[in-house]
């Protein structure tokens, strides 16, 4: 009887067994599926749902020529001897314009499960842009780490030949463009197209695969 018992039981127990078996082999070989190809699309989605937002919030050493403009409001503020040193460069065909962009980053995740994630700027590609005209590009390689909630601001060194890229401008043209950043009242006129490579917990290395326009205007992602 014992014997007999034992051996029922056993018969019994076999399809149970044999079905826990199968159950740990679909899922081993679906926690490999996801490791293989969806894990890519995973990472995607969380690089996305965690990227920063970016703007541009001011400029500041405007220099023309050389010749600063901070407290100058017109071309009437000039002394004439810079009048002189600006016109006789663009006889020479050149006319520096040099100043600092500030770019904000916003470290604001749209996600809930992401805004306690710090991201570190690793470097940023850009290109300046002044009334929709590509003109100097560049690249930030100073890491800059933006905690979790907050905004950092990037400083971005641009230094352009007018002459270079709008040869058809006048002498007036390239000092009121200067003029307006120098006030801070032509933001409007410039952008930034950049292409930033992020370093995200959990994620990991993220380079933006295309760049984004940046302006004034709002916060781009």
């Amino acid at each position: 009887m014992d014997g007999d018992d034992t051996l029922g039981v056993a018969t019994r127990a076999f399809p149970a067994i044999r079905t826990v078996r199968i159950f740990c082999l679909v899922l081993l070989l679906g926690l490999v599926g996801v490791r293989c190809s969806p894990v890519q699309s995973v990472t995607r989605t969380l690089s996305q749902v965690a990227l920063p937002g970016f703007r541009l919030v001011g400029v500041g050493d405007v220099r023309l020529g050389g010749i600063a403009l901070r407290n100058l409001h017109s071309a009437t503020d000039l002394a004439m001897e810079q009048v002189l040193q600006l016109q006789q460069m663009l006889q020479q065909q050149t006319l520096p314009l040099a100043f600092t962009a500030h770019l904000q980053v916003v470290n604001v995740a749209e996600s809930a499960a992401l805004r306690n994630v710090p991201i570190t700027i690793r470097q940023i590609r850009w290109q300046l842009l002044i009334d929709q005209q590509p003109t100097v590009a560049g690249t930030v390689t100073q890491p800059v780490r933006v905690p979790a909630g907050q905004s950092m601001v990037i400083p971005i060194q641009v230094n352009v030949d007018l002459v270079r890229f709008f040869r058809n401008r006048q002498y007036q043209q390239f000092l009121d463009l200067a003029l307006q950043l120098a006030r801070g009242e032509g933001l409007h006129r410039i952008a930034l197209e950049i292409q930033p490579t992020l370093e995200i917990p959990i994620v990991g290395t993220y380079r933006y695969p295309q760049p984004i326009r940046v302006d004034a205007t709002r916060i781009h992602r």
